[in-house]
């Protein structure tokens, strides 16, 4: 099924659209400020222009082409300001404080996600649900499975995804097939006659997962060919087979038709593995998945503080390509917890070198300041309802604004106002 593009919304001013799927129809999608002729994306954004752009269709294909309208603070795609740029699905747009994703989606809205609930898959991409659609279906079947992927891709909790579903009274066993300094043997694997019992007997009834399967020793490879096909084993020292019953999942980082050409790879244990595989979908394809996913990681280790971002940000986790993919995003999750402790809105300058310097961007500082001659100064009401609002926070209140800290000062002076008398005093 060929679904159409849409944008998937994944930040802005406008709380309404978050999380919103929005297609672009054959006439194009024009995003402005206000809700005015032409204008089929209106968002309450300081930062955007009346008419900012456009989206439309390239030629036939799934290509869109935006046109920026000669708006005063610019269009981002992958990072970088544009006047005109083809998107492709999995570019990320940004306009104003609105960060979005081209993808092919034809949902109304992402579903909504709990997160920081551990050992379990996250994701609310359309991608995502495809995968977990196509793991309930395996689940349902009782051959081996293959899960391919590359590293970091949640090949662990698929297995375990499968396991689950298929509520086996057995256990869960996982085997490391690369053996961790220790190679694996026979024993680790058929147990010993009178001794201690091996992987096979630990997934009986249930589930045996043997990661980076195509790392497996030769001999090992036809041990696994010889239980698959019999469905018995014999533990080391014993004449008596015991029933072989566990479900098989065999995963890898590589390709094993690669492994196979190479002579690395047994063809009769491959023969037996089948033909019922799911590939896990790299990072950098999912980038709908990145936000829900960092929240997440940020949950599992502070549990008990609330993070927010900056749409710059946002949009530098989005660019990212992510070559270790979710492993590499709780890593970096897991640095910027240690921030101090009154930081509570993560922002560009905060990201590891790697990530900050990919692309050259405009801080948010700058992005406000340009701003500076399109909107007037507010009231002394006005600001006192902000400075009130935000307990004399003088960043929130010119976050609100969209302006520079710098304006803010100038207007207390001039409303001869203190920042400093809406601050709550410790108790």
């Amino acid at each position: 099924m060929v679904r159409p593009i849409s944008l998937v919304v994944l930040a802005s001013a406008d709380a309404a659209l978050r999380r919103r799927v929005v297609p672009i129809a054959g006439d194009g999608l024009t995003v402005g400020r206000v809700d005015d002729e032409g204008v089929n994306l209106p968002i309450d954004d300081k930062l955007l222009s009346r008419r900012h752009a456009t989206i439309a269709q390239l030629g036939r294909g799934p290509v869109q082409r935006l046109t920026d309208h000669e708006s005063r603070n610019g269009s981002f795609v992958d990072g970088a300001r544009v006047n005109k740029a083809n998107l492709h699905v999995g570019a990320v747009l940004r306009l104003g404080v609105s960060v979005f994703v081209v993808d092919r989606d034809d949902r109304e809205a992402l579903p909504a996600v709990k997160v920081g609930t551990r050992d379990r898959m996250l994701g609310q991409s359309i991608g995502f649900a495809d995968i977990e659609a196509r793991l309930d279906e395996l689940a349902a079947a009782e051959g081996p499975v293959v899960i391919t992927g590359e590293p970091g891709t949640g090949k662990s909790l698929a297995a375990a995804h499968i396991h689950r579903k298929a509520d086996r009274s057995g256990q869960l066993a996982v085997v490391g097939c690369r053996g961790a300094g220790v190679p694996l043997t026979a024993r680790d694997l058929v147990g010993e006659h009178e001794g201690p019992a091996g992987y096979f007997a630990s997934a009986l009834d249930g589930t045996l997962v043997l990661e980076e399967v195509d790392l497996l020793a030769p001999s090992l490879q036809a041990l696994l060919a010889d239980a698959l096909a019999t469905r018995t084993f014999k533990p080391v020292g014993s004449d008596a087979s015991l029933p072989f019953n566990a479900r098989v999942i065999a995963s890898t980082s590589a390709s094993l038709e690669t492994a196979l050409e190479a002579g690395a790879f047994s063809q009769r244990l491959y023969d037996l593995l089948g033909n019922d595989r799911v590939e896990m979908t790299p990072l950098r394809e999912r980038r709908v998945d990145i936000p829900l996913l960092a929240k997440h990681f940020l949950e599992l280790e502070e549990p008990d503080r609330a993070f927010d971002w900056s749409p710059t940000f946002l949009e530098k986790l989005l660019v990212h390509d992510w070559p270790s993919n979710s492993r590499e995003l709780r890593s970096v999750m897991r640095r910027l917890t240690m921030v101090e402790e009154d930081v509570t809105t993560l922002r560009s300058a905060h990201l590891p070198k790697e990530l900050r310097t990919r692309v050259h961007m405009p801080s948010e500082d700058a992005l406000r300041a340009s701003a500076i001659t399109v909107h007037v100064a507010p009231s002394r009401e006005e600001l006192k309802a902000m400075l009130e609002r935000y307990e004399g926070d003088v960043q929130r209140v010119a976050d609100h604004f969209a302006k520079d800290r710098r304006h803010v000062y100038r207007w207390l002076t001039r409303h001869d106002l203190s920042a400093g008398d809406f601050r709550k005093s410790p108790e």
